[in-house]
C-alpha cells in the first residue's frame, strides 16, 4: 500500500472518527454541556465556535496540500496521527474527567490537548520542507489553514480551555 493512500484511509477513518467522539461525549455526559466548559468565562466563550470555524475550515486546505500537492506523503502520516487520534480521545477523556475525577486522565487529557497542535506544527514543517521557495496558491492557502489550526488548538484548547477547567 503506497504511503498516499495510507494517508488517505488515514483521514477518512479517523477525521469522521473525531467527530464521532464528540457526538458520542455529549451523548453520554451526565454532567450536561456546560459541563464540558469547566470555569471558562463568558468572555472568553465566544472565541471558541469562531476558532473551531476557522479550525475547521482550515483543515481542508491543508489536508489537501498534503494528499495532493506532495511528492512525499510519509512524512505527513505521523503529523495527522498527532492530530485525529488525541482529537478523538480529547472529549471521552474529558466525560470521564467529569463523571470521575483523577489526576491520572487530567494528565491525559493536558498530553493529547499539545499532541494536536504539535501534529500540526510538524505539518506546516513538512509542507514548508517540501515546497520552499516555490510555494503556490494551494500551498499559502494550506499556510493560512495551519495558522489558524495551530491557534485553535495550541491557545484556545492547548492553553486556555485547560487552564480554566
Amino acid at each position: 500500500m503506497s504511503n498516499k493512500l495510507k494517508l488517505i484511509l488515514i483521514i477518512l477513518l479517523l477525521g469522521p472518527g473525531v467527530l464521532l467522539s464528540y457526538y458520542l461525549a455529549a451523548l453520554y455526559n451526565t454532567g450536561g454541556m456546560e459541563a464540558l466548559w469547566g470555569g471558562i468565562p463568558e468572555q472568553l466563550k465566544v472565541y471558541y465556535p469562531i476558532g473551531m470555524l476557522i479550525a475547521t475550515i482550515g483543515f481542508f486546505p491543508f489536508t489537501y496540500a498534503a494528499v495532493f500537492r506532495s511528492e512525499h506523503h510519509k512524512r505527513f502520516i505521523l503529523p495527522y496521527l498527532l492530530i485525529l487520534i488525541p482529537s478523538m480521545a480529547w472529549m471521552p477523556l474529558t466525560v470521564h474527567y467529569i463523571q470521575d475525577p483523577s489526576g491520572y486522565i487530567w494528565m491525559l487529557i493536558r498530553l493529547v490537548l499539545i499532541l494536536v497542535p504539535i501534529g500540526a506544527i510538524m505539518l506546516m514543517y513538512g509542507l514548508k520542507q517540501e515546497h520552499r521557495g516555490r510555494e503556490t496558491g494551494s500551498v499559502k492557502a494550506a499556510y493560512w489553514g495551519l495558522y489558524g489550526f495551530i491557534a485553535h488548538t495550541l491557545f484556545l484548547d492547548g492553553l486556555i480551555w485547560p487552564y480554566f477547567f
